[in-house]
């Protein structure tokens, strides 16, 4: 077991450290990066709470979608990216090639999958530009 601040409590700490005295005391100039950095601490934060589940749950969802003929997910996250990779590829080819057009029998299950995905981006990347529930 790790002892405590856990690595998300710290990255809260590092990033309000930031966003306070030392954002005050840079140059007007500096600022904006400061900015960037606490946002880029608070992103890294979020990732590191939900862990790997979001990724393996839309490699699932994309090789349901995509008629994957292997289910199984691997354990390495690097593995999980790169077999979503191609599974995307295989999904922005079939759309250049016009083959889920809307009113398809697919279009409703891709727009389902990505619209999905991107809610699950914004939970970790821009929590606040989701809509309340």
């Amino acid at each position: 077991m790790r002892p405590k601040p856990s690595a998300h409590e710290l990255l809260e700490t590092a990033r309000k450290a930031m966003c306070g005295e030392t954002l005050a005391a840079l140059p007007e100039e500096r600022r904006y990066e400061a900015l960037m950095i606490a946002n880029a601490i608070a992103i890294a934060g979020r990732i590191l709470e939900r862990g790997e589940v979001p990724e393996r749950e839309e490699l699932a969802s994309l090789a349901r979608l995509m008629g994957d003929k292997d289910p199984a997910i691997p354990a390495d996250p690097a593995m999980v990216r790169e077999r979503s990779n191609a599974l995307y590829g295989r999904l922005a080819d079939e759309l250049r090639a016009g083959k889920i057009a809307p009113g398809g029998a697919r279009h409703s299950s891709v727009f389902a999958h990505l619209r999905r995905t991107v809610v699950e981006r914004l939970h970790e990347s821009n929590p606040k530009a989701l809509p309340q529930e």
